[in-house]
């Protein structure tokens, strides 16, 4: 009962809470609606006062342009001014400039025709170059396909030796079964149970005409007319013959195994011989190459700035420049067509070898000796090197008719601009006069 008391106290107490606080947030509801419309009007003026700042700060920048305009326009005055005075001195030249523009122009045309036959031979020249680079990367990717191959055969060795194994241990533990089995039944003859002396059948053996065998080892046994020794002494014959065709089995077995490790170990030494050479060269080649490419780019570009510096950008020789890079490709072009003779006889070779029945472990020592298969390597490394080397050839090339073609068309828009300025000066004079 008290506890029921005490329990309907503290409930009336929180329900007075409750409503205390309930009134209070409704007083500051309608506190907050009166300040979120001030702020909300609050925020329209400085939105209509930044825009109208806006439009000040522009219609200022404008008055800033204006005034700039008006003393450009001033400066210009004064310029023609000064050049209405040099027109009269500017007279007598016109006709003199006008003639040798002429003569600029027919010049400028037959340049222009020469670049434009320079880009269409660069043009069918980076065509074939791309062509051969193509050419170039399915043969690549060819010998990668057959290198794959050539692994996965020598996976499938690795199985069938294993398999050669297994059936080596089973043949040697079926002739210690047969071995086991012989002393049993040489044991079994020697025992006092077939032996002549001490027994009943004495007179009936001596009786009997003995029986002259050959074994298989060129021996002779002499056995009684008895069936049961005869069954017994042929079943050991054939004993031994089983045990001298698996003696054979065996020895056979282990001469292909010993040849299929031979052609594995040599094979595995062979490839990380190839891997550690091929790299250490190639390093060593393309560090050269990239020292030489340098000191060759450094040397070119010294000399056009000093060209540039001593006679100007109009004086600078474009045209040997072009010849240079023309002889260039023409150079790669001929080591590209050598590698391509040199792979296809690499090819037919390989096809030779792969239609040639396959060989023992001496032969294949012989004939597929340590250097033939590093100058194989070395030729590949070669090869692809040279490819790369063509592609930035070519890229190089490309950047270069780019570069032409930019330094031309500055030419153009500053004869152009010459032009017009020497025009408008005449009109100016003709107009003043």
């Amino acid at each position: 009962m008290i506890q029921c008391q005490v329990r309907q106290w503290l409930a009336r107490r929180r329900l007075r809470e409750l409503k205390i606080e309930a009134r209070s947030v409704g007083h500051l509801q309608k506190l907050n609606k009166g300040l979120e419309n001030k702020i909300i009007s609050l925020q329209q003026k400085l939105d209509f006062m930044t825009a109208e700042n806006g439009r000040l700060w522009i219609i200022s920048a404008e008055a800033d342009k204006m005034r700039a305009e008006m003393a450009n326009l001033d400066t210009e005055r004064c310029l023609l001014l000064a050049a209405k005075a040099e027109a009269e001195n500017l007279a007598a030249k016109l006709k003199l400039l006008e003639a040798s523009r002429k003569e600029e122009a027919s010049k400028n045309d037959k340049l222009e025709n020469e670049l434009q036959n320079l880009k269409d031979e660069l043009k069918i020249e980076h065509e074939e170059t791309a062509t051969k680079l193509n050419a170039l990367n399915i043969e690549l990717s060819n010998l990668r396909v057959r290198y794959n191959d050539l692994t996965k055969q020598k996976k499938l060795v690795d199985a069938e030796l294993l398999k050669e194994r297994n059936r080596c241990l089973a043949s040697e533990q079926e002739i210690s079964q047969m071995r086991e089995q012989l002393l049993a039944n040489a044991n079994l003859l020697a025992s006092p149970a077939l032996s002549r002396t001490g027994s009943v059948r004495i007179n009936q053996r001596n009786l009997n005409q003995p029986l002259l065998i050959t074994g298989p080892n060129g021996k002779i046994i002499t056995v009684g007319g008895d069936n049961n020794e005869i069954n017994e002494v042929v079943l050991i014959l054939k004993q031994q013959h089983i045990i001298s065709v698996l003696r054979s089995k065996v020895e056979q077995s282990s001469r292909e195994n010993d040849r299929l490790k031979s052609i594995i170990d040599a094979n595995m030494l062979i490839e990380s011989l190839d891997k550690r050479t091929a790299m250490r060269t190639f390093e060593a080649q393309r560090l050269q190459e990239l020292e030489l490419a340098y000191t060759k780019l450094k040397e070119e570009m010294e000399r056009l700035v000093e060209e540039k510096i001593r006679n100007g950008s109009e004086a600078m020789n474009f045209r040997s420049l072009v010849e240079k890079i023309l002889e260039e490709n023409d150079r790669r072009r001929e080591e590209a067509i050598e590698l391509r003779a040199i792979l296809a006889g690499r090819f037919e070779r390989r096809a030779q070898a792969s239609s040639l029945s396959r060989p023992d472990s001496d032969q294949w020592s012989g004939v597929y000796s340590d250097d033939s298969l590093f100058s194989d390597m070395d030729d590949e490394i070669s090869l692809e090197r040279h490819c790369r080397q063509l592609k930035l050839h070519v890229q190089t090339l490309t950047q270069t008719i780019v570069e032409r073609n930019a330094e031309i068309e500055r030419l153009e828009n500053r004869l152009n601009e010459v032009t017009f300025s020497r025009v408008s000066e005449s009109f100016m004079q003709v107009r003043l006069i």
